[in-house]
This record gives structure tokens, sequence and C-alpha cells, in this order.
């Protein structure tokens, strides 16, 4: 029995007991089904910060720890009048575990919004942490179907004066974006009635949206405004992970020789005087290009690390200029580029085979190959951006431009 202002929410989960104890207590796992991001100190009196993408955030500390067990956290959550106690307690059951979380001294104004949250939450980790590895947050997640460019405003990107908006980069085929007109070069100024000044503003234009529900928006091409709706498109299904490592590496491999492939193909006559040129001001050249391929490479060897540690790399610095600078002083040439590239696919790919376990057994397993295989996706558009460049440079040279 518990009083009105203790919530209960139960859950099974298939997965032991110590693995959904590390679901509670590592930071990596807990972005990986509760929350936006999180910090812990998994110690009694150890920190704890939890934040949401919609804006509620939760401070605290660790009171008690049982391993495999029972976690005992203190937090405040935003706008909450004073500090409620969160009990977690695991228990072995038809070969999984079930879960129990009480959260004594809720207020009542938050409680409706916090019971949500946690069965919201805990029915993801069901989903996370089974084989199939899948985060209902994304799945159910409405997408625009655009590649983001950056924003843009007034008189200079022929916007009326004051109004700012997202200069789109592209739209993915037989998206709700596609299907109502938009193409790269936009500018798309409101959605669902949200003015976007800024990233953050896409959020909460999405917010208690679901795939194929249609809003209003607004976009500018050419000076002109246009006011139509676009209907919010579904995320594809993620792609399915190889248990062995061996099968992961094979799968990154082939996708990296049909890159090469590609490539090869984009920039056959290719000569340095045009992989230097830039298409505009401020847009990359081939080279440049290039260099952001071999530098997130790089990153992506130390993202790999750090997943197995239990912690994710937060942004990846492929294009910083004194990387650039530093990676065209080794690898001055076209020729000096691809085979810097080839070297550090081909050491991404000999990473993957070496993983073991326990690290392949765990849901962080799967969520990286998730994500390394649907990287697939950031190639491609930087190939179509080659094909693009090497358009406009020659274009600007038949005019006699520089």
């Amino acid at each position: 029995m518990t009083d009105r202002n203790t919530l209960r929410i139960e859950q099974h989960v298939d997965a032991t007991p110590s693995d959904v104890y590390r679901a509670f207590t590592g930071r990596l796992a807990l972005r990986m089904w509760l929350c936006t991001d999180a910090q812990i100190d998994p110690r009694p009196e150890g920190r704890l910060f939890l934040w949401w993408a919609d804006g509620y955030y939760a401070g605290g500390e660790l009171v008690e720890l049982e391993p495999d067990a029972r976690i005992v956290w203190r937090w405040n959550g935003r706008g909450e009048p004073g500090a409620t106690g969160v009990c977690i307690a695991l228990s072995a059951a038809d070969g999984g575990t079930d879960i129990t979380v009480e959260q004594t001294g809720t207020p009542p104004e938050a409680a409706d919004g916090l019971r949500d949250r946690w069965v919201e939450g805990l029915e993801n980790l069901a989903s996370v942490w089974s084989g199939s590895g899948v985060d209902l947050r994304q799945a159910r997640r409405p997408l625009l179907g655009i590649y983001l460019g950056n924003f843009v405003e007034g008189a200079d990107a022929s916007l009326p004066e004051g109004t700012r908006g997202m200069k789109i980069a592209g739209t993915v085929d037989g998206s709700g974006a596609e299907s109502c007109g938009l193409v790269r070069g936009d500018i798309v100024t409101e959605l669902n009635g949200v003015p976007l000044r800024t990233g953050g503003d896409f959020a909460t234009a999405r917010r208690g949206k679901r795939a194929g529900d249609p809003v209003p928006m607004t976009y500018y091409r050419d000076g002109e405004r246009t006011d139509t709706s676009l209907a919010f498109s579904s995320p594809p299904d993620p792609p399915a992970v190889p248990a062995d490592p061996t099968g992961l590496a094979q799968v990154i491999e082939d996708q990296y020789a049909g890159f090469a492939a590609e490539m090869g193909e984009i920039l056959a006559d290719v000569s340095e005087e045009e992989a230097k040129a830039s298409p505009a001001v401020g847009a990359w050249s081939v080279r440049e290009v290039l260099a952001h391929l071999v530098l997130f490479e790089r990153c992506f060897h130390q993202w790999i690390a750090m997943f197995v540690e239990g912690e994710e790399l937060a942004a990846f610095s492929a294009a910083v200029p004194a990387r650039v600078e530093a990676l065209f002083a080794r690898c001055p040439s076209l020729t000096d580029l691809l085979e810097e590239l080839k070297s550090s696919r081909a050491e991404t790919v000999a990473m993957l085979r070496s993983l073991s376990e326990p690290f392949v057994g765990r849901p962080e397993y799967v969520r990286m190959g998730q994500i390394m295989i649907g990287e697939e996706v950031h190639t491609r558009f930087h190939h179509d951006q080659l094909r693009r460049t090497m358009v406009a440079v020659r274009e600007s040279g038949e005019r006699g431009g520089t």
C-alpha cells in the first residue's frame, strides 16, 4: 500500500538484473532509454543529473546502491517544491527482471507528468534492452524529412526584415518534406505555428505530434513566401545488427567498399586545382569535404572506444580549421587524402572485428552498430556535396570566375 504522494510503476524487462542495474547507473545507458542527457557518479552520495529535451530536469544524489538489486536516488525536479525519493527495486523473474520504481514525496501537481515519464521510460527500457534494441523515442518520433542547413535572416537571405529561418540542404526521398514540394535552398521560417529561430524550435514544433500528422508550414523560395502543410514522416526501422562483431565489421567494410567505388567515379577527372577551389564564399572545396570525412572517421575510433567503456563522445570535431590544415600539411594531394581515408576506414573495421565480450552481449553494442550502419546517410550526403561542388566550380571557371 502506498500513500497518495507515492508513485509506483512496475515493468518486466527481458534482461538480467545485472544488465538492468547498469541501465540505471551508467551515463550512456541512461541516455539510451530514459533521458536526453545524464551525469551520474554511481556511489553513495554521488551526483545525479538527468535532462530531457522537453525542458524537464532533475538533480540530486545517490543514497543507496545494492548491486543488481536496489538503487535509491534523491532528486529535485524542475519546478517542484522539494526533494523526492526514488527507489528502484530489481528482482529476477521469468528469465528476466521485474522492476519496481517508487517515487515518494511527489507533489500532487507534478504526479501525472512524473508517472507518464516513468511509464514511457520503463517501456522504452524494455524495448531497448531486448534483442531488437528499438528506441521507442526514435521509432515514434515525427520526422520532417529534411537535411538541416544553416539559419539565415533578413534581406541578405531574401527574407522580410526581422524574419529568420532554416535554409535546408535537401529533403529525404519519400518524406513529407519532399511531398509538399520543398527543395534544397528553401528557407523554412515557421512550422506548426512556431517561428524557427533556433534548432530547439524544431523540437517545440514537433511536440505532441506523431508520424503522419499534418502541420502548417511557411517557407520562402527566391524571396517568395509559400504557406502549405507538411505531414510528418515515420522514422525508418533501425538496421539489423549482426550479433557477431565479425559480421558487423563485414557490413561496414562492404559499405566502405561501395563508398570508395562511388568516390572514384566522382573524382575520376578532378584536378588538384579544381579540388582546392571553393564554389562560393564559405563553402567547402573538394579537399575540405575529403578532410571532413577523414577526420570524421578518426572521431569514430574514439567514439567506438568510449562506447565500449560505457561513455559516448558528445560531438565529432571533424571540421575544426586547425585539424583540417594539419591534415593538409601531411596529406596535400587528392591521392594522399583518399589514401588516408582508406587507411582510417580500415582501422575502423579492424576495431570492430576486435570487439569482445562482455560488450558484444550488451544493448550498447546493438546501439553502436545501429548508429554505424546508419551513418551511410552522412557519407552519401557528402558524396552529393562533392558532385554539386564540382558542378559549381566548373561553371564558375567557364564564366571566368576564380
